[in-house]
């Protein structure tokens, strides 16, 4: 799973493709964007991967959704995977 979120941070990081809202979202018509520091999209990387949805204040940019998709899908997939292992585990 480090491999995935590192890789899919990487990607966002190059392409300049996911955005960081500076202001309060109240204000949409003079909302301003940031790019991406390494940390921070490692940070959104990561918050895709575990919790299973782009956090609020951030936006990604055009056909990136299908990625982040992606990467909310192959998160949920790890996460039922390691449920059902620790589960078997368990029950042993």
């Amino acid at each position: 799973s480090r491999i995935i979120i590192i890789s899919f941070a990487i990607l966002y990081w190059n392409t300049n493709s996911v955005y960081k809202l500076t202001n309060s979202r109240r204000a949409l018509k003079f909302q301003r964007f940031r790019n991406l520091s390494f940390n921070d999209a490692l940070f959104f990387s990561s918050l895709v991967f575990f919790t299973l949805h782009p956090p609020p204040d951030w936006e990604y940019s055009g056909n990136w959704r299908y990625w982040v998709l992606l990467e909310d899908i192959l998160g949920g997939a790890f996460i039922a995977l390691f449920i059902v292992v620790l589960g078997n585990l368990v029950i042993r």
